[in-house]
């Protein structure tokens, strides 16, 4: 009997012993196996980064022959030779190569003008070619494109942005039946108030 525990007590050690042993050895595999991994994966990283950092640069040399804004460029080349692999990420996610917020719309014909402009177009080139022909290519071009010569015209040339305004101003309190202006951005200020007099 009392041979009978100490072999199971023997048997019990060695099994536990060859536990810890089988333990052990799955531990060092394990250490041994993450170090080669990250040794690896070092070498192999080291390739990919350069790869990467080499196709930044291309892009980034891609992005600055593109004809789109300079703040636009420059905000992608700083994002994609920075960080590489976020930066060309998002490049590809929100920009790509496409080219910038385009719309590909047909291209649409020119109106056809009616018969009587086009009858006062020819007399007006007549007129043209008679009085300033170093004009004349231009406009017959111009005609070409749909674009034809009117008469009965007038143009002022305003050089400085003051002599515009005072135009301006004189021409609204010449008005009689209504007045027509569009702008981009209107603010208070001294142009806005004598503006304001003459439509008050």
């Amino acid at each position: 009997m009392k041979t009978h525990q100490v072999q199971q007590k023997t048997e019990r050690r060695i099994s536990a012993a060859l536990r810890l042993v089988f333990v052990a050895a799955l531990l060092l595999g394990q250490i041994a196996l993450a170090f080669f991994l990250s040794t690896e994966l070092r070498q192999r990283a080291a390739i990919i980064y350069t790869v990467l950092e080499l196709a930044a640069f291309g892009y980034a040399v891609r992005i600055y022959n593109r004809t789109d804004g300079t703040s636009y460029k420059f905000g992608w080349i700083f994002l994609v030779l920075t960080v590489p692999v976020v930066g060309l990420i998002l490049y590809f996610l929100w920009n790509g190569d496409r080219q910038q917020k385009r719309l590909d719309l047909k291209k649409l014909p020119m109106p056809e003008e009616p018969e009587a402009q086009q009858a006062a177009h020819r007399i007006q080139m007549e007129k043209l070619r008679r009085k300033y022909p170093q004009w004349e290519r231009l406009s017959v071009y111009l005609g070409r494109q749909g674009y034809l010569l009117y008469g009965d015209t007038e143009a002022k040339y305003l050089p400085t942005g003051e002599m515009f305004l005072q135009d301006m101003l004189e021409k609204l309190e010449q008005a009689e039946h209504f007045i027509f202006l569009e702008f981009f951005i209107i603010a208070q200020g001294q142009i806005w108030d004598r503006m304001e007099e003459i439509f008050r």
